[in-house]
């Protein structure tokens, strides 16, 4: 499952939620901050690892 990184504007924290890609889309209200509570969260760009098959 992906791991989504997400920036809480009130305590200025930083946080990740783990879900699904189709609950991702369906969620329609801003994610809350774990450590405040609050609303005022803005998702955050993150990095990512592919890993693929070589062949010789």
């Amino acid at each position: 499952m992906p791991v989504y990184e997400f920036y809480c504007k009130d305590c200025n924290r930083e946080f990740e939620v783990q879900m699904r890609l189709s609950e991702y889309e369906k969620q329609s209200e801003q994610h809350k901050c774990k450590n405040c509570d609050s609303s005022n969260t803005e998702r955050r760009i993150s990095m990512f690892e592919a890993k693929t098959s070589r062949k010789s």
